[in-house]
């Protein structure tokens, strides 16, 4: 599992990841619908953050997220995914947690 961490209230930069297929290689992205970024918060019961993922390299499986300012305003940890999008079929990619720690003082 990927861990990311996060400050409170922090936005405006990115997540960067590069997304392998069942045997280890670049995942393709070549004919792909749309990528979105989702994020939910353990506490609660939906996807909080969701958003358009930038595709930095269709062959090489290479997407971005630019954290939105809110998208991170609540302390913990925030189970995330990428869901690729092809014309008749969805992709998603788990195993990502972001941990919201507080900004100081603590």
């Amino acid at each position: 599992m990927k861990i990311i961490e996060v400050v409170k209230g922090d936005y405006g930069y990115d997540f960067n990841f590069t997304l392998l297929d069942y045997e280890g290689n670049d995942f393709s992205l070549v004919n792909n619908t749309s990528v979105t970024f989702k994020a939910q918060h353990e506490d609660s019961a939906v996807a909080d953050v969701s958003g358009a993922m930038t595709v930095e390299s269709e062959t090489g499986g290479e997407v971005s997220y630019t954290v939105a300012d809110g998208d991170f305003d609540t302390i913990g940890d925030w189970y995330a995914e990428i869901e690729v999008v092809f014309s008749g079929a969805v992709r998603t990619f788990t195993d990502v947690l972001i941990r919201c720690k507080p900004e100081l003082p603590r």
